[in-house]
């Protein structure tokens, strides 16, 4: 039984009710788009599994976990389709390449976004306590007490000369990635001036970056991704270094379609990580 407060339900879902739905397997899913990578409920990842069962409606607009979809079908009338009827070429009206991405913007952290700084943190901190990276590229968000504090640890870490009060060596940028349709925080991601440090050099690379949970599977890496290889241009970078766990699907694409060059795995602490290398033009 499925409670009203679940934290899967939520407004942007609702759009599901009544909608025809077509299974499918997750190899099926990686092997045909880029966009549909985790559910749309509880963020699962999909992976390049024919052992994995989802449901996508015919829009291929979403994607839908086995346990999402049984625990919810009944509440959302979803009408079950045979799977063989799926037409790959279409994903809500866009190529199953390219869908269409809300326009967000890069901006540095200031106080005129603090509240909505402390609400993307508390999402964060509900929806991904069980992920171990959850507050990738956020520098110290999680730790700090108020959001003032974080904006200026934000603007110390921007100067060689006072990054080191933060205490770190490295320079970097921060950037809210922000929608401009309503001014909300979907992403937070950083980028560090340098990468010559142990860490930094060998899995940190020149950025990490965190989507909304609300805001998943939507192409928003992909564009953050993109709108911080221009300011690492601005900042002379010419080969940017991007890492990910080898069982992250979804961070593969957001680098691949950058234009990210596979180099190598290495072991870090017992995690395997793939490094990616992308040329700035």
């Amino acid at each position: 039984m499925v409670e009203k407060d679940d934290w899967r339900l939520r407004q942007d879902v609702e759009f599901l009710k009544g909608k025809c739905i077509n299974g499918t397997d997750g190899e099926e899913i990686v092997s045909h788009t880029s966009h549909l990578t985790a559910c749309i409920f509880c963020r699962e990842q999909v992976e390049d599994n024919s052992h994995q069962w989802w449901y996508v409606p015919e829009d291929m607009s979403c994607c839908i976990c086995e346990e999402c979809h049984q625990d919810f079908k009944e509440s959302f009338q979803w009408k079950e389709l045979d799977g063989w009827d799926i037409d790959w070429s279409i994903c809500g009206g866009n190529s199953c390449e390219e869908i269409k991405v809300d326009t967000i913007t890069l901006i540095e952290p200031t106080e005129a976004y603090a509240e909505g700084i402390w609400a993307f943190r508390q999402e964060v901190l509900e929806r991904d306590a069980e992920n171990e990276d959850q507050f990738a590229g956020c520098l110290s968000l999680d730790t700090c007490d108020y959001a003032k504090e974080w904006i200026d640890i934000c603007r110390l870490r921007k100067n060689a000369e006072t990054c080191q009060q933060t205490g770190t060596e490295v320079p970097s940028h921060m950037f809210l990635a922000v929608r401009q349709q309503d001014n909300k925080i979907v992403g937070i991601i950083d980028l560090r001036h340098h990468i010559n440090h142990p860490i930094l050099g060998t899995w940190g690379g020149h950025c990490g970056y965190t989507v909304r949970p609300t805001e998943r599977g939507k192409g928003y890496a992909k564009e953050m991704l993109r709108l911080n290889l221009q300011e690492a241009k601005k900042l002379g970078i010419r080969r940017f270094l991007v890492t990910c766990n080898v069982d992250n699907t979804a961070s593969e694409k957001t680098i691949l379609a950058n234009g990210g060059v596979f180099e190598k795995i290495i072991d870090v602490d017992g995690s395997q990580m793939k490094r990616y290398w992308i040329e700035i033009m």
